[in-house]
């Protein structure tokens, strides 16, 4: 765990009577230190027009910008700390609250967390991952002031232990139908960013990536408690029922649609610490149903920290975001700091993807670093001490150290080749098909014409799936 006491400082919100528009009003505090300023009036500081805008820029604008949509994304980039610090400016109006603000923030030697605690939808729809004050972001100041979310009416429930060796349910989900993900992103940077900690953590691929699989699995009795359940797939929210969805795959790895209420009913007191949804809209909601999001349902169900995306999210981001989250776990940081390590490993790569028309290349950026956003009930954990020396070294080729089986970088057995010069890039489904197929058959034969690049797919394969096989 870390050796820095958390320090928090709560952001209340509530609405002065029962109706839907009654106004609100705002306090915080800081209860370690004997510190409260409010109530006040609070007035929400940024209207539907940019909560559109931001909606647009990161849903609508990638997928085929033209002409004037240039300039209107860059003025919604320009006004992004605009926006963090109108929030931070509506939050502490008031010179006391200020006051609170100032003292929490001058504390030495702590982790600063910023909570934000309501249940009003006129608050959750807020980005407040954007907070800022004058010189910068809250999760890029020195020391940085982590960002979460807290729903007021979540049930108590104790806080849940990591034990190590911490162990990793990975669930890829990739149903027929739906919009194709290449299934290696998220899972291949979490191997490598785990990658130094050896036996202290271990993953579990979920096959098959279904919702009863799921359940029995975290629901197991004689096996290993799960600490992390991480969601890699398809996500929606639907506003014609007030619930956010997830995509998992049936037993025909056909489309599975899982609303929130059924998910979060299922997981209900399983005692896992951390879910991270790599999906879209998993943290979105709105003024019907507050706890409609499935990250809401989750954090209802005694789920102790979630991690959700307030809007839709490129592979890209998720990649880049798995890698840094992870790798800052393992390196002794708290949740809610692998998620603003996570949020600059997005701010500092913000290339996305690449568009190809007219014969020409043209590379796609997004500052969307704000889009996680963190759920939690109480404490901030810490799974790993930075004291702990890492249990291996990740540098011996096909050898047993400390208990675990290293993965050559290159299959040396059974004459494979070396991966490309460059990587090994696109066969996405067929490197889908192979890991159902290996799930389930002792042997595959791939067969085609000279020349096609069948050995580099199966020396691709048989590395990819040996290496999720030993952890």
């Amino acid at each position: 765990m870390s050796d820095e006491k958390l320090l928090e400082l709560a952001i209340h919100f509530t609405a002065t009577t029962k109706a839907e528009d009654a106004p609100l009003q705002v306090r915080v505090e800081v209860q370690t230190l004997g510190l409260s300023a409010g109530p006040i009036d609070f007035a929400p500081p940024l209207d539907h027009t940019v909560l559109a805008d931001l909606r647009w820029y990161l849903e609508i604008y990638p997928q085929w910008p033209v002409g004037p949509d240039y300039d209107r994304a860059l003025g919604i980039e320009a006004k992004l700390h605009a926006w963090g610090k109108a929030l931070f400016d509506a939050a502490f109006a008031d010179r006391e609250l200020l006051r609170v603000y100032d003292e929490f923030r001058r504390e030495k030697n702590v982790t600063h967390l910023i909570t934000i605690d309501a249940t009003d939808p006129r608050v959750l729809q807020l980005p407040w991952e954007l907070l800022a004050d004058e010189g910068a972001h809250l999760f890029a100041m020195r020391p940085p002031i982590s960002v979460r979310r807290r729903l007021k009416k979540t049930k108590a429930a104790p806080p849940q232990a990591f034990t190590l060796p911490m162990r990793i349910l990975f669930v890829v989900s990739r149903p027929e139908g739906a919009g194709f993900l290449d299934p290696r992103s998220s899972a291949q940077a979490l191997l490598d960013a785990i990658e130094p900690l050896g036996d202290q953590v271990t993953v579990e691929f979920l096959y098959p990536p279904t919702l009863e699989a799921l359940t029995d699995r975290v629901r197991s009795e004689t096996l290993p408690p799960i600490h992390v359940v991480h969601f890699d797939g398809h996500g929606v929210y639907v506003s014609q029922t007030g619930l956010g969805y997830l995509l998992f795959e049936n037993d025909e790895h056909e489309e599975q649609l899982v609303n929130a209420d059924d998910l979060g009913t299922l997981l209900n007191d399983t005692g896992v610490p951390l879910m991270i949804l790599d999906a879209c809209q998993t943290a979105q909601a709105d003024k019907a149903n507050p706890f409609g999001s499935v990250a809401a349902k989750l954090i209802e169900a005694g789920i102790g920290s979630v991690l959700a995306m307030n809007y839709s999210v490129f592979v890209e981001a998720t990649r880049l975001l798995t890698a840094a989250f992870y790798g800052a776990l393992a390196n002794g940081k708290t949740i809610g700091q692998a998620v603003d390590a996570a949020r600059f490993a997005m701010l500092k790569k913000p290339e996305r993807f690449k568009l190809y028309r007219n014969d020409k290349e043209e590379a796609i950026q997004l500052r969307d670093w704000f889009l996680p956003a963190l759920y939690q009930q109480s404490i901030d954990p810490a799974p790993f001490s930075p004291s702990l020396p890492p249990a291996v070294s990740p540098s011996t080729e096909g050898t047993r150290d400390g208990g675990i089986e290293r993965v050559p970088t290159y299959p040396a057995r059974g004459g494979f080749p070396k991966e490309p010069q460059h990587g090994f890039h696109g066969r996405a489904r067929e490197m889908l098909h192979l890991q159902r197929t290996l799930a389930e058959k002792p042997i595959i034969v791939v067969y085609g014409y000279g020349g096609q690049g069948k050995t580099t797919l199966a020396a691709h394969a048989a590395k990819m799936v040996r290496r999720a096989s030993i952890r």
